[in-house]
């Protein structure tokens, strides 16, 4: 477990907070964490501006360790949740460029059928 790691699980224990939840985002080569957010049992709770750096380290190293590249050409977005027993869930969507193209005729179409005689 990373020293980053220890520091929330403690910081989490001491407040009772039951999950921290934090939104990513990025394209063209860069990206970041775009919030953090920590629940106790009656909401959410204001986190410390150096407990929410660590949070933020914590999230932008398991992204690269994860998911390196997440936030290159097309990007990407998701969310990291830490909960209380150290157990930590990463889901990520990946924007893709799909490419569609469809055909069909400006005059319409006969419905009849040819025979030979």
């Amino acid at each position: 477990m990373s020293e980053d790691a220890k520091k929330i699980i403690v910081w989490m224990k001491e407040n009772n907070v039951k999950k921290i939840e934090m939104n990513f985002s990025g394209s063209g080569d860069s990206g970041a964490i775009d919030n953090v957010v920590a629940w106790d049992d009656s909401g959410d709770i204001k986190i410390d501006a150096s407990t929410e750096e660590t949070i933020v380290d914590f999230g932008s190293n398991a992204l690269s360790q994860y998911y390196d590249g997440w936030e290159n050409n097309d990007g990407g977005y998701g969310t990291i949740v830490i909960l209380t027993d150290g157990k930590c869930n990463i889901e990520v969507t990946f924007l893709t460029p799909v490419e569609e193209s469809t055909s069909f005729s400006l005059v319409e179409e006969s419905n009849t059928n040819e025979m030979e005689i």
